[in-house]
């Protein structure tokens, strides 16, 4: 008879401690808050590009005067770029948080929203602005936008980023205004 020797027990494998855990829920929750973030701005900015269509051809005058081919010639023309494009100091963002979940030493996630004032000049009717701002105080800098049309701001109504402690102070600022279209 032939005997094959044992083979000696194989140790367990060690689970996963508690903290690994939270940090990979933590982090599995922030890659699908990326991902519907980017799907909203990326649906937002199709809308808005949808809506501030100009291509509408403004209409002809009826009239037979000799100056009626120029007057239609006028109208049909692309409309000027408005002259003002209000500064980022013109803004002020206050971070209004709304929810924070924290799991312990991996920090914290904190859905907000932004309260938004306009101090500058009064903007031109009819005329679009995009307004880039950052959010600091989470882990990573959180940059994002929001449109302004007279004295009508659009933005993403809830927005979440993760902070490394629930002592975290969030702060926005602009850092850039242009003109849409």
């Amino acid at each position: 008879m032939h005997e094959t020797p044992a083979t000696p027990p194989t140790a367990p494998a060690t689970p996963a401690g508690p903290s690994t855990k939270r940090r990979r829920a933590l982090l599995i929750a922030l890659i699908a808050a990326v991902v519907v973030l980017f799907a909203l701005s990326s649906a937002l900015t199709l809308a808005l590009f949808a809506a501030n269509d100009n291509s509408t051809p403004a209409p002809v005058s009826a009239t037979t005067s000799p100056a009626a081919p120029a007057a239609a010639a006028a109208t049909t023309k692309a409309a000027p770029r408005p002259t003002l494009t209000p500064s980022p100091s013109d803004f002020q963002l206050t971070v209004k948080v709304i929810e924070q979940e924290c799991f312990g030493s991996a920090g914290c996630i904190v859905t907000f929203r932004l309260d938004i004032a306009y101090t500058g000049p009064r903007l031109p009717t009819g005329v679009t602005y995009e307004v880039v701002y950052e959010v600091r105080g989470g882990e990573e800098p959180l940059i994002n936008n929001f449109t302004i049309q007279g004295d009508i701001a659009t933005q993403d109504r809830e927005q979440t980023i993760s902070t490394t402690s629930s002592k975290a102070k969030l702060t926005a600022v602009v850092t850039d205004v242009s003109v849409l279209g």
